[in-house]
């Protein structure tokens, strides 16, 4: 996991969503963030924990990647 900060349109990207709809997500869902100030930022690896959370099925499909890797 990376400790990469990020901005809204930047996590936008990263998940494939509309700056709306992580609006939506941070009040809603729990999207992790934290404020600085006035600026909000978002973590790179409390984003993909709190995926694992939401649908634990990437941790499985993680770890079979990992095993194909290695074979």
């Amino acid at each position: 996991m990376s400790n990469k900060i990020m901005n809204k349109k930047e996590v936008a990207e990263y998940l494939k969503m509309s700056i709306p709809s992580i609006d939506r997500f941070m009040k809603s869902e729990g999207l992790p963030y934290s404020k600085v100030g006035k600026c909000v930022r978002y973590m790179e690896a409390s984003i993909d924990e709190w995926l694992v959370k939401k649908n634990p099925l990437i941790k499985v499909g993680q770890a079979l990647g990992r095993v194909i890797e290695k074979w």
